[in-house]
């Protein structure tokens, strides 16, 4: 199998058992990540080590960058750019839904001269066609928006490679939604999760299902990337709740990332499809109906996880997740929930 990761040291599937399907509906949503064998350097360091090492690992294929326009893509291009390799940069337009990112795609290549290849897809039809379900078949995606970057992997002849694979971490209060932190409340003794979503996978499920070369999480790409992220000051602050207000990395994700990556221009995040709620909602509905046994999370408790990472401690962190599924039946109710998510 393709190295998806370095010796594919991420590894998911179910029960301990590694990249199968689902063998039925109780078994247990599994993750393991490798761990560090040299001294970690800084974040930025290690984005351009692991492109140097998808490069020399391509097996001769072209390096294809699948840039959204959004501030990870974005990094993940410097990446390339600084190693001073060849590679191709590919943006899907929504039939305009994601003009916002698109003009932010541009300007990006422009100012860094890369030439930027857009694709074009009809997202309205595509989310109704027989070839987004089947791709959803593929992947077992409950997610109308992963979908459409399983198409674009699909367009490209290389290794598609996405700015995906942040270590995304949380309160566990809050990634369990009880009720809103208020300005009264004790932030301290509260334990922070990295989180591991199951329906993420996919994009790793349909190149697996394709047989074909990829990248879909650059920066989980090395154990060594991950843990200089969680070593990071900013978030040592965050999971030591000595950042007052903060419920997860989401926000102070953008100051790790122009502390090492000072030239990146901010922007506001969006997703191209603001505007296709009503849309993505009724094709979710459909997906969740079909597929609702692949949308659990995998917690791993942070500081037990970088311990981990290490080698201070052999075993991984047990799942700490509550094993239910997100709600998806009050359009109101989900998107409340998911507006700082980009899937």
């Amino acid at each position: 199998m393709f190295e998806y990761t370095l010796n594919n040291h991420f590894k998911f599937g179910y029960d301990n058992e590694w990249f199968i399907d689902r063998p039925n509906k109780n078994s247990k949503w599994s993750v393991k990540y490798g761990q560090c064998n040299r001294p970690v350097k800084n974040w930025r360091e290690e984005c351009k080590l692991a492109a140097s090492i998808i490069y020399d690992k391509r097996q001769g294929l072209p390096i294809d960058i699948l840039f959204s326009g959004g501030m990870d893509s974005e990094i993940t291009l410097r990446s390339f750019l600084e190693i001073k390799v060849p590679f191709n940069v590919h943006f899907v337009d929504y039939k305009g839904y994601n003009v916002y990112d698109k003009r932010w795609a541009i300007k990006v290549c422009e100012f860094l001269n890369v030439k930027l290849n857009i694709h074009n897809l009809d997202i309205e039809k595509f989310w109704q066609s027989e070839e987004c379900l089947q791709i959803a078949n593929l992947s077992k995606c409950v997610s109308p928006q992963l979908i459409s970057q399983q198409w674009l992997m699909g367009q490209v002849d290389g290794i598609p490679i996405l700015g995906a694979g942040e270590c995304y971490t949380a309160r566990t209060d809050i990634s369990m939604q009880k009720k809103e932190i208020t300005e009264n409340r004790n932030y301290t003794n509260v334990d922070w999760v990295l989180v591991e979503r199951e329906k993420i996978a996919s994009w790793y499920r349909y190149l697996i299902s394709k047989n074909k070369p990829g990248i879909p999480g650059f920066f989980q790409y090395t154990p060594e990337m991950m843990l200089s992220f969680l070593e990071d000051p900013i978030s040592e602050e965050l999971h030591n709740n000595k950042r007052k207000g903060k419920l997860s990395n989401s926000t102070s994700k953008f100051d790790i990332c122009f502390k090492y990556w000072p030239e990146l221009k901010k922007r506001f995040k969006k997703t191209g499809f603001e505007d296709l709620r009503d849309e993505d909602f009724i094709l979710r509905k459909q997906l969740m109906n079909l597929y609702e046994d692949y949308h659990y999370e995998y917690w791993s408790e942070v500081k037990s996880l970088i311990d981990y990472l290490k080698g201070n401690i052999n075993k991984m962190p047990d799942n700490i997740s509550p094993n239910i599924t997100d709600p998806c039946d009050n359009i109101t109710t989900y998107y409340n929930n998911i507006q700082n998510e980009q899937f």
